[in-house]
């Protein structure tokens, strides 16, 4: 679906392909003219296949194209984080075989996926060094020439809800190398909403120990400090909630969240969307 914020409206766009088991536990990510699906399950709860091919959608054409090659095995999973940088996708950690001791597997793969010049499914990956920790059910944000990871928890574990993991790593685009902040999480979660305004990133929702979070915690990077905030929400349909398995989508410094999950697991599945801003009234997406 699209949202145009001028609006307030929602609109139906063409479905990506999938199967019975529909395409699920993934990150779209922006790049060029196209988004992008590259870590994705599909299948059911809790033994989880991989979507085996990239993904990649035209918006202004309303069409989606395939992969003409499968993901070589060694970059393939679901449940990872993916970001964009300098005309290449950077997909970390997440998860082989779904959810759960003994069948899945949490990584620490790190992998870059360079696109053709003029966008598409096909393109060239690469292995970069592996993260310091294995975990899925985790996003990533760019802020600068860094990128951060934030939440997840280690899906393979015999209670995987309960392995949530509250270290933040930093990998340095420039140097190639991982470093770990002092600063932790004070409640780990997977499967969290996490965006970036300026040099800050916002930790909000997610899931784990039996709970969907409501706290909102923001990172300031550079000095390298963490803090539990009041969420200052814009209101939606179902009014400031936890939620978790979404994403954050930035918009001249604000930050949206639509749909996911009201309690831990997979339902109930929300319709509701909200936003985060550190200004008030704050400002409009154009």
């Amino acid at each position: 679906m699209r949202y145009t914020p001028a609006t307030g409206r929602w609109d139906w766009r063409s479905a990506p392909p999938q199967g019975a088991g529909g395409i699920h536990h993934m990150q779209c990510v922006a790049l060029g003219d196209y988004i992008y699906i590259l870590a994705a399950f599909t299948g059911f709860f809790p033994q989880e296949p991989t979507v085996p091919r990239v993904l990649a959608y035209h918006p202004g054409r309303n069409e989606w194209s395939t992969g003409s090659s499968p993901i070589p095995a060694p970059h393939r999973r679901g449940a990872a984080a993916a970001v964009a940088y300098r005309g290449a996708i950077y997909v970390a950690c997440g998860n082989i075989g779904g959810h759960g001791f003994p069948h899945s597997t949490s990584q620490r793969t790190f992998s870059r996926f360079t696109p053709p010049a003029g966008g598409g499914a096909d393109g060239q990956w690469a292995a970069l060094p592996a993260a310091p920790r294995v975990r899925d059910h985790v996003s990533a944000v760019v802020v600068g020439d860094e990128m951060v990871l934030a939440g997840g928890r280690d899906g393979g574990a015999r209670s995987p809800f309960n392995a949530v993991v509250t270290e933040i790593d930093v990998y340095a685009f420039g140097s190639g190398a991982w470093r770990t902040l002092r600063s932790r999480l004070a409640v780990g979660r997977g499967a969290p909403v996490v965006g970036a305004i300026g040099g800050r990133v916002v930790i909000a929702g997610g899931e784990g120990k039996g709970e969907v979070w409501p706290q909102t915690e923001v990172l300031d990077v550079a000095a390298d400090t963490i803090q539990t905030v009041a969420a200052r929400m814009l209101p939606g349909p179902g009014g400031s909630q936890g939620r978790h398995a979404t994403t954050g989508a930035v918009c001249n410094g604000v930050i949206y969240a639509a749909a996911g999950s009201g309690r831990q697991g997979g339902s109930p599945e929300l319709s509701s969307m909200e936003a985060f801003s550190f200004v008030q009234p704050p400002p409009k997406c154009t």
